[in-house]
């Protein structure tokens, strides 16, 4: 594509009139990579031309010329802009490449892009010339690399609105994806069955469910939660050897006593085994504890170490008194 730029109107004849000859070696920009496995495309653009004066030879000095991008023909906003030192070829041929200066943003080609040129001091060329697409780079809308996404890749961040509304999800309709409404928690019932040891439900509006009272199995139904009511629990319900001694309470206990049964119910009380106090049972002998202690049989206040209130009967041989007391006469009743 040959183009005749001049400098500017109403320019003398002697300023530099440029002919640019263009061609784009692929003016597309790949937006993003996606897998280091394959080849990196490289975000660069070819760009050749003829620089002519104004007497139609080639310019072959040394020249600096700003390469921009514009979102306009003539206006518009600078989209990307660059300088490079150019020396062109002795028929006035020029390459460079695009972006090796200042990198061109992925957003560049998000809409129309035209592209100028300003040689030194002259003004800028005119007109601007329209990046367009060459053949391949419509197959890249296809992106032969998304099927190399690795696993884990995309984040939600990466995702679009896609045109979803506030609580929306996405869903496959039987051909794609789309924004639908969450349905999870909801939906049509046609109707609520109360079943054994229940009561209420319905089929239209809002039905409720209550265990009816006496079959709830010890659960006792609250108005914010449901409980284990009192004498729920029988002892069918606990496992043997599941009880611990912390999930006993003291029960009044206090220090050193013990659990007894009374003949109708747990109580506590006193342990008399191994205690200091009262009688110890040493196997074939019981004897008081404590040496000082005495006994008293009809009376709670023995006057000595055996203290009969009442009558008593002695079956067999009684001594009174030492047997080896040689200050004293035992006493021996016979039976």
């Amino acid at each position: 594509m040959k183009v005749l730029i001049l400098i500017g109107p109403g320019q003398e004849e002697n300023n530099v009139v440029r002919t640019l000859s263009v061609c784009f070696a692929g003016a597309a920009l790949v937006a993003s990579l996606v897998d280091v496995s394959l080849a990196v495309v490289p975000r660069l653009i070819n760009y050749q031309g003829i620089l002519l004066d104004g007497t139609d030879k080639p310019v072959t000095t040394l020249v600096t010329v700003v390469f921009t991008i514009w979102d306009n023909p003539i206006l518009g906003d600078s989209l990307w802009s660059e300088s490079q030192m150019v020396t062109p070829t002795s028929n006035g041929m020029f390459n460079v490449l695009l972006g090796s200066v200042s990198p061109i943003p992925d957003s560049t080609f998000s809409s129309d892009a035209y592209l100028s040129m300003m040689v030194d001091l002259d003004p800028e060329m005119s007109p601007r010339q329209r990046i367009v697409s060459v053949g391949y780079t419509y197959h890249a809308l296809y992106a032969d690399s998304a099927n190399a996404i690795t696993d884990d890749a995309i984040d939600l961040a990466d995702i679009g609105q896609n045109g979803a509304a506030e609580g929306q999800i996405m869903k496959w309709n039987g051909s794609a994806w789309v924004a639908a409404a969450d349905d999870a928690g909801s939906g049509d019932i046609t109707g609520v069955t109360a079943g054994a040891g229940l009561t209420g439900g319905g089929t239209s509006g809002d039905a409720t469910l209550d265990i009816v009272a006496g079959a709830g199995g010890g659960l006792q139904v609250n108005a914010n939660d449901i409980a284990i009511a009192d004498g729920g629990v029988t002892t069918a319900k606990i496992a043997n050897g599941t009880i611990l001694f912390a999930d006993i309470g003291q029960n009044g206990a206090a220090e050193g006593q013990i659990m007894k049964w009374n003949g109708s119910t747990w109580e506590a009380v006193n342990d008399e085994t191994g205690s200091t106090d009262g009688w110890a049972d040493a196997g074939s002998v019981v004897h008081l504890v404590t040496g000082t202690d005495s006994v008293g049989i009809g009376t709670a206040t023995p006057s000595a170490k055996l203290h009969v209130d009442g009558d008593f009967i002695i079956s067999g041989k009684a001594r009174l008194g030492p047997s080896n007391n040689s200050g004293g006469i035992p006493f021996l009743v016979e039976s």
